[in-house]
């Protein structure tokens, strides 16, 4: 039975191959929780303030899940956006088959 053993340049290729895809991943990981994939939203767009219209919102829930702040939560049979949490990226409007939330 034969085993193969790499050379000693192929082990040291392998290894920094992998060492730089952990340095990437925890820098990526970071980036995230730190916010800075969302800050960009903020930054351009914080001046609007978005709200959900009752009597256009029909509670089909397509919105709640692309909240990136988890700004949009079930109000009754409808559902509201809380000011607080809302950093205006507008990603709500694009999957609102109703055009219910709008700037105000």
């Amino acid at each position: 039975m034969e085993f193969y053993i790499p050379d000693l340049s192929e082990f040291i290729i392998r290894c920094i191959i992998i060492t730089l895809f952990i340095i990437i991943s925890i820098k990526l990981i970071n980036m995230y929780l730190n916010g800075l994939f969302i800050g960009t939203y903020e930054n351009e767009c914080s001046d609007k303030i978005y709200s959900i219209n009752k009597s256009l919102c029909t509670g089909c829930g397509n919105c709640e899940p692309e909240c990136l702040r988890s700004a949009i939560s079930k109000d009754g049979n409808t559902y509201s956006i809380d000011p607080t949490l809302c950093i205006s990226c507008g990603i709500c409007t694009d999957v609102c088959q109703e055009s219910a939330i709008e700037i105000l």
